[in-house]
């Protein structure tokens, strides 16, 4: 019963700490939430990410709700929404479209966009020449990926690669330059995919940034100074807030594979000394930075968990699809990118949290497309009414899943209700493991 325990045992991961102390990041997350109502639209602003972060590390709504509750006190507030030219509160508006599908959001992130771009133009986006830099270029890639514009997001790829030879033409010496670079690469291999062709050369510029900064941290403290040039001189003007940047992005890029784990010792000795000398301080200009790298360091600790391990999604047998904002048809209902109510993305966080890739599967299972999986979840197999062609589950296809179980895979099968959901063929799979879904339903919720 191997691959029953694997499986129950990473859901229970987020559980075990029940009654212990919090985490770090959820320490200083709570501290957010208990000041919120004396915090200036400044100091709101620069935290959303950080409370995005411990959203989806912990998947507890408090956190979401501070979000919501933020974003919506500022537009209620604001007469002209465009005069909100943030490009952190553009990028939460946007995250909270993703959630709620409210149309109220939606329709600010052109007119954001329109703002941004004008503030932003890509061709001079350059980090050290706003403090809303990552955040600027976040909120331009994940509103390409939303409105389906590849070039565009290609346009921001290759505009930050540029940006690499720039910063090593004029010997930039601003660790916090360096920093703002370091972040808005790893957040945007965090939004490609694996598969996209420009990923590799993003983890190679987010190496060398890495690489180039390692020698000047402070042998003692772990930090970095605010200026190269003076960190081999001895100095110690350290500059808290763009250690932070590189402990986020080293921790982040070892967790998502893109940087080797021997890195994590230097992010690990910075995050220490932030530790002892800044964050308990209180809610200052660096708290939000300090809470992302304190949740990385959480995230990238326990990512040993899963490391080298995927989990394998199936949009085959659930093939729905549903035209987009965009006019685009696209797959839905049950997908790791779907941030609405059915917590698949917060399940994906979950996974990825602790160590896993996680990947999907839209054709046919097969035994080469089974053999790196370790975990295989179908969920909800179409009926007529959710797609006029279903695909249904084959003997072939039981043969296929049943032997990649018995050489070690972990499957995962979550069905639905009568007239929701597909059984006859689906119980022929899960006749083979003694197990059958029954058909009846028990305090149905009607008009669900």
């Amino acid at each position: 019963m191997k691959y029953i325990f694997g499986l129950g045992f990473l859901f229970l991961l987020p559980l075990l700490g029940k009654g212990q102390q919090l985490p770090e990041s959820q320490q200083l997350a709570e501290k957010v939430l208990n000041t919120k109502n004396n915090s200036s639209y400044a100091d709101d602003i620069k935290v959303l990410k950080a409370m995005e972060a411990t959203w989806l590390q912990t998947a507890d709504n408090r956190y979401f709700n501070y979000i919501k509750e933020t974003v919506d006190k500022h537009l209620s507030a604001s007469a002209n929404y465009t005069q909100i030219n943030s490009a952190g509160f553009a990028r939460s508006v946007l995250m909270l479209y993703r959630v709620l599908e409210d149309d109220k959001y939606y329709n600010l992130l052109p007119e954001f966009d329109k703002k941004l771009k004008a503030r932003y133009p890509l061709n001079v986006l350059k980090p050290g020449t706003d403090t809303n830099y990552e955040f600027a270029v976040l909120f331009n890639a994940e509103y390409a990926k939303l409105i389906h514009d590849s070039s565009r997001l290609s346009g921001i790829v290759s505009q930050l690669v540029a940006i690499e030879k720039q910063l090593q033409s004029t010997n930039s010496h601003l660790i916090f330059v360096q920093g703002q670079y370091a972040v808005a690469l790893v957040d945007m291999l965090e939004i490609l995919p694996d598969e996209h062709p420009a990923r590799a050369k993003l983890a190679a510029a987010l190496n060398r940034v890495i690489t180039a900064v390692k020698p000047y941290q402070h042998g003692e403290t772990g930090l970095w100074n605010s200026k190269l040039s003076k960190a081999k001189q001895g100095g110690k003007n350290f500059g808290p807030a763009a250690s932070a940047m590189l402990v986020y992005a080293i921790a982040k890029g070892v967790r998502l594979g893109d940087i080797d784990n021997t890195n994590l010792s230097a992010a690990n000795k910075a995050y220490n000394s932030l530790r002892k000398n800044y964050i308990d301080t209180g809610i200052s200009d660096n708290y939000p930075m300090f809470i992302c790298a304190s949740a990385e360091i959480e995230r990238a600790t326990i990512a040993a968990v899963g490391k080298r391990h995927t989990v394998l999604l199936d949009s085959y047998f659930n093939s729905e699809t549903i035209r987009d904002k965009s006019g685009i048809t696209v797959p839905y209902h049950y997908q790791w990118n779907e941030m609405f109510n059915n917590g698949f993305s917060l399940l994906g966080s979950i996974f990825n949290t602790n160590g896993f890739k996680t990947k999907t599967l839209y054709t046919a299972p097969t035994h080469t497309t089974l053999k790196n999986a370790d975990v295989y979840i179908i969920v909800d197999p179409d009926i007529p009414k959710e797609n006029p062609t279903p695909n249904y589950i084959t003997d072939a296809d039981v043969t296929t899943i049943s032997n990649w179980v018995k050489e070690g895979g972990v499957l995962a099968v979550f069905g639905n209700d009568k007239g929701n959901a597909e059984f006859q063929h689906l119980n022929k799979l899960m006749d083979t493991f003694g197990i059958q879904f029954m058909e009846g339903q028990w305090k149905k919720v009607e008009g669900v």
